[in-house]
């Protein structure tokens, strides 16, 4: 017999994934715990920070779905094309959606407004109990269920324990339920720091999204509302202090020599901020009443903008296999097994692809570089090889348009 329990899931990480799997179980009958060790209403909350989200086909579905889209809607900026170049190099990428029968790719949206839409509409779920701010201080697991004791409030002095069928950690790259699993990680150190920024220039981006390969790491620029645009630029991990000290003039003009003059001249930089770039994969992120998803089972290169994307779609689909068995055992090693069944693949396929097109295009040797102009080059005039790029950007890797 299933022991009674108080809660039929626990969410640990209550960021934009975790958000996800409670709103993708509304109405569901499952009596869910979230857990969120940073109040929504700090500025240093990490999950809904002033970074520019990529947001493809599938992530913007969802929230249609979720009935988030009109909160956000106003404040998203179309991708209409997409141009890819290498620095130095022969050979660009350019990708219009009108020609794959689309009007757009994705969209573009702060991470902040993006979780403020969120914020609202968990609290409302009368299924869900929300416990914020507090940390996960231990997790027992037993054959039919697991404990989980908090520490809580600001400054963690309050005690709070209970039973729950199954934990999920979705608490980040440095996830505690990972950890006290036992879960290994594959680490990979990039040597790389993205800084992050918004940044304008003379030219409007005519909804464009610019992906440009350089010596010193990738380069991205996202159109990010009339005449702005969110930039990611990975730089060597020692460089990155040092952009962070420049004044504005100074880090534009790095900025400028790094990207061209694609856009006119760059006029005005935000404030910047930077964080290391890790390679972290959970090969096996299954263990006894608990699973991992998003950061906390697989954190990626910021190239291509697959990382919230994946870890929705981890969360999209954890819903509907609990869904499945929400009159059964919850939690079980087949039900684990199943659902982890259906997400290796996609998740093996954007690992591969980020991790590999990160170290082709910082590869020193000159055929490495040939070869990577000529992907470029292949992508370009090669329908099906830009069908299958396409298709896997805009969320439908294993599965149709």
């Amino acid at each position: 017999m299933t022991q009674a329990c108080d809660y039929d899931l626990t969410i640990i990480g209550g960021g934009l994934v975790g958000a996800t799997l409670a709103l993708s179980l509304r109405d569901s009958g499952l009596r869910i715990a979230l857990v969120e060790a940073v109040d929504r209403q700090s500025a240093a909350q990490p999950s809904y920070d002033d970074r520019t989200l990529v947001l493809n086909r599938v992530s913007c579905a969802w929230l249609h779905d979720a009935n988030l889209w009109s909160a956000v809607a106003d404040a998203a900026t179309a991708i209409e094309r997409i141009h890819v170049s290498a620095k130095g190099r022969f050979g660009q990428t350019q990708l219009r959606a009108s020609q794959h029968g689309i009007n757009e790719f994705g969209f573009v949206v702060q991470a902040r407004r993006l979780g403020m839409a969120m914020i609202p509409a968990v609290a409302a779920m009368s299924e869900c109990t929300m416990f914020c701010p507090a940390e996960l201080a231990h997790l027992t697991v037993h054959d039919g269920h697991a404990e989980v004791h908090l520490h809580c409030g600001a400054d963690s002095a309050q005690q709070q324990s209970f039973t729950t069928r199954m934990v999920v950690g979705a608490d980040g790259a440095q996830s505690k339920v990972r950890h006290i699993m036992g879960l290994p990680a594959h680490e990979y150190d990039y040597q790389q720091t993205a800084v992050i920024s918004n940044v304008s220039a003379d030219q409007d981006h005519q909804h464009c999204a610019y992906e440009r390969f350089t010596d010193t790491g990738p380069l991205a620029l996202l159109p990010h509302g009339p005449g702005r645009m969110g930039l990611v630029w990975s730089v060597a991990r020692e460089a990155a202090a040092q952009l962070l000290e420049l004044n504005d003039a100074e880090f534009l003009a790095g900025l400028q020599q790094r990207y061209g003059y694609r856009l006119g001249h760059f006029k005005r930089v935000g404030q910047r901020t930077a964080y290391p770039l890790k390679l972290v994969h959970v090969r096996e992120p299954v263990a006894p009443r608990s699973v991992l998803i998003g950061n906390a089972a697989h954190t990626i290169h910021p190239i291509s903008a697959q990382g919230f994307n994946l870890g929705l779609r981890d969360a999209v689909a954890l819903a509907q296999a609990l869904r499945e068995c929400a009159q059964e055992d919850i939690g079980s090693a087949t039900m684990l097994r199943a659902y982890q069944s259906t997400r290796d693949e996609d998740q093996l396929e954007t690992i591969r692809y980020t991790d590999g097109l990160v170290r082709l295009y910082r590869h020193p040797s000159a055929l490495f570089r040939f070869f990577g102009s000529a992907a470029l080059l292949a992508h370009q005039y090669v329908p099906a090889m830009q069908r299958r790029l396409v298709t896997g950007a805009m969320g439908y890797r294993g599965r149709a348009a």
